[in-house]
């Protein structure tokens, strides 16, 4: 049954502290302080990590995963990256760019640069951030979510977004199936944004194949949040 009013979570050993959580359409990740990872919720995916497809009403533990600084969710699927500049994924196939089927267990994700500063995670994609500033995306591409052209629907590895516009980023994040970025305080989208009249007329009702500036009457963006339909920004005037 549906939890309608805020309670105390207590499924999680007293002893351990969490640092971190992230939740997905019908899942949650908890990153604890000694950078393990629990997971609940549906799993028809794969995305508790648990090897299964069981179902977790209290948490569990995530093998294959530890020393985890942090954790994001997409819709059905996880990534996780560790103090020690890995990255791992699991759940929806589709989205973590698999052709053989959803991960029911974490699987590392080969790195084509190092080390990550931001990860992000959209319905059928995903997204990292290096220290260097540049990003790349893997997954499903099919609404432009990747931002690799109308070329690229289905993406296996991590690839470079190269835009001219994307320099310097420094926060990233997905919404259903568009993505978004900060970059020297502006605001760059791609994908089926929910902005739609914005979209139709720059690109048509298809979307935004490439990553786009969003115009926003001189502010500066200090930070973005990206729901399944809808975009919010902190702006500051300086």
């Amino acid at each position: 049954a549906c939890q309608l009013a805020p309670c105390l979570f207590q499924n999680l050993p007293s002893s351990l502290k969490i640092s971190q959580v992230a939740c997905g359409e019908r899942h949650t990740l908890f990153a604890l302080e000694d950078g393990s990872v629990a997971a609940c919720g549906q799993n028809d995916y794969g995305q508790i990590g648990s090897g299964s497809n069981e179902n977790a009403v209290v948490p569990r533990f995530v093998e294959r995963v530890d020393h985890v600084s942090k954790v994001t969710c997409g819709a059905n699927h996880n990534l996780a990256l560790t103090g020690d500049g890995k990255l791992f994924q699991w759940g929806c196939g589709r989205a973590c760019g698999s052709t053989k089927g959803n991960i029911l267990s974490p699987e590392e994700v080969t790195l084509p640069e190092s080390p990550v500063k931001d990860i992000a995670g959209g319905c059928w994609h995903s997204l990292l951030l290096t220290d260097g500033g540049n990003v790349f995306s893997w997954g499903m591409g099919q609404e432009g979510q990747l931002g690799l052209g109308e070329d690229r629907m289905h993406v296996s590895t991590p690839c470079l977004l190269n835009s001219s516009q994307l320099s310097e980023v420094s926060q990233i994040r997905a919404g259903d199936s568009y993505s978004a970025a900060v970059t020297g305080g502006d605001l760059l989208l791609w994908g089926q944004i929910p902005c739609v009249s914005w979209v139709t007329y720059h690109a048509g009702p298809k979307g935004l194949w490439t990553p786009q500036a969003f115009p926003l009457a001189g502010q500066k963006v200090i930070d973005v949040a990206c729901g399944a339909w809808h975009i919010m920004a902190l702006t500051t005037s300086e």
